[in-house]
Parts: C-alpha cells; sequence; structure tokens
C-alpha cells in the first residue's frame, strides 16, 4: 500500500469513528463502501500476476468509485436506474469477458459510461446537452470502427478524459481552472500524435485520467483540507513513472492512481 493510500484509508476512518474530524469533515454515509474500493484494490493487487491484470484491477475500482459518486450526486433519483444498469453490465460483461485486455475494455467503457451519468446529474438544465452526448457520440462511433481490443481500451480512456474534462467545466462555473483543464486536453493531443501503438495511446489515456481527476479534486477541496492527499497522489504517479518499465506498468500506475483520486473525491463529495 503507497503512502498516500494509507493517508486516505486513515482518513476515512478517522471520519467514520470519530464524527467530525480536526478539518470539520462530518461522518459519510458512503465512506465504508468507498474504504471497502480501496481494500479491494489493495487485495487484489496481491494476486495480480502481470500489469495488465493490474490494469483490469485498477479500471474496475474506478467503476466501483464512479458508481459510488453517481449515486452521492444523485439527490433526484433520476439516473438511480441508469447507473444501475451501467453496473450491472459491467458485472454480466466481467463473466463473458475472454482474458485480461477484454476486462480492462470492460473497465474502461463502464468508467466512460459513469462518466456520462455523472456529467448529466450535473447540468440539470441542459446547459452542456449538446457537448456531452457528442463526447457519447464519439465514443459509440470509435467503438464501432476498432478491431482490437486495445484500440477499444484507447478509445475509453480517451474519451472518458473529455467527458472528465467537461465534469471539471461544470464545477468550475468561474473558469478558475479552465486553463488546466485545456492543458490536459492539449497534452493528450500532443502525447497521442507521439505514440508508437496501442499500449502507449492507453499509457497516455490513464495519464490524463489522473491529471483531470487532479484537477477535479482540486476543485472540489475549496477549504484545502485534502491538499496534502490530492497532491501526493500527483507526486506518486509521477514518481512511479520513472521506474516503469514500459507501457503496460504505466497504464497500471495511472489506473490505480486514478482510484485514491476518485475515492478522494467521493469523500469529498459525500460530505
Amino acid at each position: 500500500m503507497s503512502k498516500i493510500w494509507k493517508r486516505i484509508v486513515t482518513f476515512i476512518m478517522v471520519v467514520v469513528v470519530f464524527g467530525v474530524s480536526t478539518v470539520s469533515v462530518s461522518a459519510s454515509d458512503y465512506s465504508d463502501l468507498i474504504l471497502s474500493v480501496l481494500d479491494d484494490l489493495e487485495t487484489k493487487n496481491s494476486s495480480c500476476n502481470s500489469a495488465a491484470q493490474q490494469l483490469v484491477n485498477g479500471t474496475y475500482r474506478c467503476v466501483d468509485l464512479l458508481y459510488l459518486i453517481t449515486k452521492i450526486g444523485d439527490n433526484s433519483g433520476i439516473y438511480s436506474s441508469l447507473s444501475d444498469s451501467v453496473y450491472d453490465d459491467f458485472s454480466a460483461k466481467d463473466k463473458s469477458a475472454n482474458g485480461a485486455p477484454h476486462q480492462a475494455v470492460n473497465g474502461f467503457y463502464r468508467i466512460f459510461e459513469l462518466t456520462y451519468i455523472w456529467a448529466n446529474e450535473l447540468d440539470p438544465l441542459g446547459s452542456n446537452s449538446d457537448a456531452i452526448e457528442d463526447i457519447y457520440s464519439r465514443y459509440q462511433s470509435g467503438n464501432a470502427a476498432q478491431e482490437t481490443a486495445y484500440q477499444q481500451q484507447v478509445v475509453g480512456s480517451y474519451r472518458t478524459v473529455e467527458m472528465l474534462g467537461l465534469i471539471a467545466v461544470e464545477l468550475d462555473p468561474k473558469g478558475t481552472y479552465s486553463i488546466l483543464v485545456d492543458a490536459v486536453l492539449d497534452d493528450m493531443t500532443s502525447i497521442d500524435k507521439n505514440c508508437n501503438g496501442a499500449p502507449q495511446q492507453i499509457a497516455n489515456g490513464t495519464y490524463r485520467i489522473v491529471d483531470m481527476l487532479y484537477v477535479i479534486a482540486k476543485e472540489l477541496d475549496t477549504s484545502g483540507h485534502y491538499k496534502e492527499l490530492i497532491d501526493g497522489i500527483l507526486a506518486d504517479r509521477d514518481t512511479n513513472n520513472s521506474q516503469m518499465d514500459g507501457a503496460a506498468q504505466q497504464q497500471a500506475n495511472g489506473m490505480y492512481r486514478s482510484t485514491e483520486l476518485l475515492a478522494t473525491i467521493a469523500l469529498m463529495l459525500d460530505n
């Protein structure tokens, strides 16, 4: 377990046990579930025999956390059946997946679909509906054009970055973070041009997911109580990257850090 991971778990446990911490965070209805996802990430990581299996573990835990996030944000219950349907689809497709590459596709695609729901939840007046549907349409057409599971993973990860970018805009009506959002999208495009095949593109996608989740976490942390956690996760990504041996390990690094950021975001949204 990374140092940042331990800090997240400790933070959640303080919330659960003491109700109100020194940073005035109240007890959370979802904190036990958030903690259980982090436990699953660690437990399943210990049984992974390859970076490909770690990538599946990371994407699957991100699905778990995004499902919780859509539940937390769905105050009116409008999207409840849709998020449940995505999660049911996630479980069904895992059973029929033929190996880790197809499981990773399942993970990336369900991640995208849950971010689609999240973006709609944040847009009750439909101001961004055209932009949301444009990204979703390109996700569908992109999937139809792919011939391999690895190319499908590229589609899922790239469209997720774009949807998270839209979510970041929705959470930032004053445009304080607009330069950072644009920079992440620009990085994805420029780095993609230098990628030599789908594995490097997937690594690009997973790292940009981390970057966009970092922006979202910073937006939500208006009090600065989570600053050490948020900055530490990004630093872990970069430190680990210097030790990675190839794109597959980078992909796993990206999705593990994404899981940690989503856990932090879920905790903030639930308080």
